[in-house]
């Protein structure tokens, strides 16, 4: 079991589960050392029922986290943090949590707020959401990947399209020292899938994975928590590293995610 989980949600995204309490707490029993809370941040005029919590929930999840973070300040440290999408006309809202939060993760779920989704595509939409995903690396908001080969999830084979966008998204990474998430979350909860060429998960994938250990990208392990009693199985943690386990990944298990955040905040002058 990890020691260290950055990607955990509350029931505020709406497709999630447990109160904020239950998340620690069942951390805490796992043997989790430092929790990040991460859930789906909002956008004003932006909500999609069941995609992300309300705009006018934010101040009530950050109260709620901080009172936690205190109560159990003798047994766990814990963090907050949004994972959230790179749009272009909620930039200055993305600013505004960058400089309020601990850290923030990027996790490209479409194209714009209102759910144009990513999840589903083929064809050269698979370059719109590598367009998005590197521009958001770039832009010094994000302190981690999530599920950076989300884009395969319905896209029916890997092809020359697939290893160009794996490529692109594992140089952009390296330059600008953000690593990539193996995410335990829904791609593998949903089991392997017949796909036109091979039977695979929807992500992680061994293809998108092949290619960051090849460029030596950080990797950084995410269980994507939407159910606190998962914090006490390694199935799916266990189901995730077999993908790689044969593609000298370079994991990091114990990433010092918040001096990391710390860093580039100053660095982007977002403080």
């Amino acid at each position: 079991m990890l020691k260290y989980n950055w990607h955990t949600h509350t029931y505020r995204c709406r497709h999630a589960v447990g109160k904020d309490e239950e998340y620690v707490t069942n951390a805490i029993k796992a043997g989790i050392k430092k929790l990040g809370f991460s859930d789906h941040a909002p956008y004003p005029n932006g909500y999609v029922e069941g995609i992300r919590m309300h705009y006018e929930e934010y101040d009530d999840y950050i109260k709620s986290i901080k009172y936690l973070k205190e109560k159990y300040k003798d047994q766990i440290e814990i963090y907050i943090g949004l994972e959230a999408e790179y749009y272009e006309e909620h930039l200055e809202t993305l600013k505004k949590y960058r400089k309020e939060l601990d850290y923030m993760i990027l996790g490209q779920h479409g194209f714009n707020a209102e759910r144009e989704d990513s999840y589903f595509i083929d064809n050269d939409k698979i370059f719109k959401y590598c367009d998005l995903l590197c521009k958001g690396i770039s832009s010094g908001l994000f302190d981690y990947i999530a599920h950076p080969d989300c884009c395969l999830w319905t896209y029916p084979r890997i092809d020359e399209k697939v290893i160009e966008v794996a490529n692109n998204i594992a140089d952009t990474a390296k330059e600008y020292q953000v690593p990539l998430e193996l995410n335990c979350g829904s791609g593998i909860r949903k089991g392997k899938i017949q796909y036109e060429d091979i039977v695979r998960y929807p992500y992680p994938t061994e293809a998108f994975f092949e290619t960051f250990a090849k460029k030596g990208c950080d990797i950084v392990v995410g269980l994507d928590i939407h159910d606190p009693n998962l914090f006490h199985t390694d199935e799916y943690l266990n189901k995730a590293l077999a993908v790689i386990e044969n593609l000298n990944c370079n994991v990091i298990y114990e990433y010092e995610l918040i001096e990391k955040a710390k860093e580039r905040k100053e660095k982007y002058n977002f403080i």
